[in-house]
């Protein structure tokens, strides 16, 4: 498993981490034909797109995401269908969430989401863990502004099941 570093200058797709908005900005550049994991030289080097968009269009998967909020670290099952969320719910309970209960807007997000995240160039600082071969990150860290403490986040994405 390969980590990347990227320490990009202006952001086009940010994710609402904690308690935005739940809206996300396209990248039109964002979808790539490169390959699925980048060399470090060119993590370092590359503007938005380094990382490729992820293909399939109808996928469940398993999102947790670590933050400075309510529901951090429990895992939410997503189902996506013609490259939109159409369903979002907690796998377990935790703080302020019960199991079953409807992923609030701003979680309901697709790989692709993740991978627009990891490829903002406004971003100071990004961390993707992508494994060789494989068609989708497991991990990807943001850090907007190594100037504020509160502002980090990460999303793991597993047990992804393309629908056939």
């Amino acid at each position: 498993m390969k980590v990347l570093l990227l320490v990009p200058g202006a952001l086009l797709a940010l994710l609402t981490a904690c308690g935005g908005d739940g809206t996300t900005v396209a990248d039109p550049a964002a979808s790539s034909t490169g390959s699925p994991s980048p060399t470090a030289e060119e993590s370092e080097t590359a503007s938005s797109g380094v990382y490729p968009s992820y293909a399939p269009t109808d996928y469940s998967y398993t999102l947790s995401v670590s933050c400075f909020c309510l529901d951090a670290g429990v895992p939410i099952r997503i189902r996506v269908e013609d490259g939109e969320v159409t369903r979002a719910v907690y796998a377990r309970g935790g703080r302020g969430v019960q199991k079953g209960a409807d992923a609030d807007e701003f979680r309901r997000i697709t790989i692709n989401d993740v991978i627009d995240a990891a490829n903002d160039p406004r971003a100071e600082k990004v961390q993707v863990e992508w494994p060789e071969g494989q068609d989708h990150p497991t991990r990807v860290s943001i850090d907007r502004s190594e100037m504020v403490a509160d502002d980090e986040i990460t999303y793991e994405i597993s047990a992804v099941s393309v629908a056939r």
